[in-house]
C-alpha cells in the first residue's frame, strides 16, 4: 500500500509536470508561469518524497535538520518553548489576498472568481494531502501520530503564496514577496516545533503551489469551452 500510494504521488508530480507545460505551449497569450518556475513545484513534491523515504537521505538530510532545529529550540532564546504560530500564520497568505480585494485593489480577476479559483485550489490541496498523510503513515518526528508526509500546514501557506503571486503578481510584487516569505516561515516553523521532517514540508510546498498552478489552468480551459460559440450558431446558412 505504502509503495502505490508513493508511486501515485509521483505520478501526480510527473503529471502537473506535463500538464503545466502543455498549457503553456498550447496558448502562450495565457501563460501565467515563466520558463524557469513551471517545474519548480513538481520537483520539490519529488524531491520531497524522496528526501522523506530514501533511507539515506532520510538519515542524512531530514535527522541532522531536525537535530540541528531541537539543539537550537532547546538552548534558545526560547528555551525549549515552541512557536505555535504556525497554526494561524497558514492562512495569512490567502488572507492578504482578499484584504488586498476588501481594500478595493483589483487583481487579475473578479472577487467571484478568486473565491472560485481559491476554493478549487484547496480543494486539490486537500484531496492529494489527506490521502497521502493517512495511507503512507509516515511518523511524525514527536512520535505523536502516523501522518506526516506531506505538511498540511505548509501546503495550505504555500497555496495562498501563489494565489497572491498569480492576483497580484504584476501590481503588487512586494505583497507577493511577503507572502512567499510567510509560507516559508511557516514550513521552518513545523520542523522547528519538531511536527514535521524537512521532506514533508519540501513536498508540501510543492503540492500547494502546484494546486493552485492547476487550479487556474483547469478554471480558464472550463471558462474558454464556455465562450466557445456554439453549434448551433455555426449551423450553415444557405446564400438566398
Amino acid at each position: 500500500m505504502i509503495r502505490f500510494l508513493t508511486l501515485f504521488l509521483l505520478f501526480l508530480c510527473v503529471a502537473g509536470l506535463v500538464a503545466t507545460r502543455r498549457a503553456a505551449a498550447q496558448d502562450t497569450s495565457q501563460v501565467r508561469l515563466s520558463s524557469v518556475t513551471w517545474f519548480l513545484p513538481p520537483v520539490a513534491m519529488a524531491s520531497g518524497t524522496a528526501v522523506d523515504f530514501v533511507p539515506a537521505w532520510h538519515e542524512g538530510l531530514n535527522d541532522r535538520l531536525r537535530s540541528a532545529m531541537q539543539g537550537w529550540r532547546t538552548n534558545g532564546p526560547m528555551q525549549g518553548a515552541g512557536l505555535h504560530v504556525d497554526d494561524w500564520l497558514q492562512y495569512a497568505p490567502v488572507a492578504s489576498l482578499f484584504a488586498a480585494r476588501l481594500c478595493g485593489v483589483a487583481g487579475a480577476h473578479g472577487f467571484g472568481q478568486q473565491v472560485w479559483r481559491s476554493a478549487l485550489s484547496y480543494t486539490l490541496v486537500f484531496a492529494v494531502t489527506q490521502p497521502a498523510k493517512y495511507g503512507l503513515g509516515k511518523l511524525r518526528p514527536d512520535g505523536s501520530a502516523h501522518n506526516s508526509f506531506p505538511s498540511g500546514h505548509t501546503a495550505t501557506a504555500f497555496a495562498g503564496a501563489e494565489l497572491l503571486r498569480q492576483e497580484y503578481g504584476a501590481r503588487l510584487p512586494w505583497l507577493c514577496v511577503a507572502g512567499y516569505a510567510v509560507a516559508t516561515l511557516t514550513g521552518v516553523l513545523r520542523i522547528y516545533n519538531n511536527r514535521h521532517w524537512l521532506g514533508d514540508v519540501v513536498a508540501g510546498a510543492g503540492v500547494g503551489v502546484l494546486s493552485v498552478q492547476l487550479s487556474y489552468r483547469l478554471t480558464d480551459w472550463f471558462l474558454a469551452r464556455r465562450q466557445r460559440p456554439s453549434a448551433e450558431s455555426q449551423a450553415f446558412v444557405p446564400l438566398l
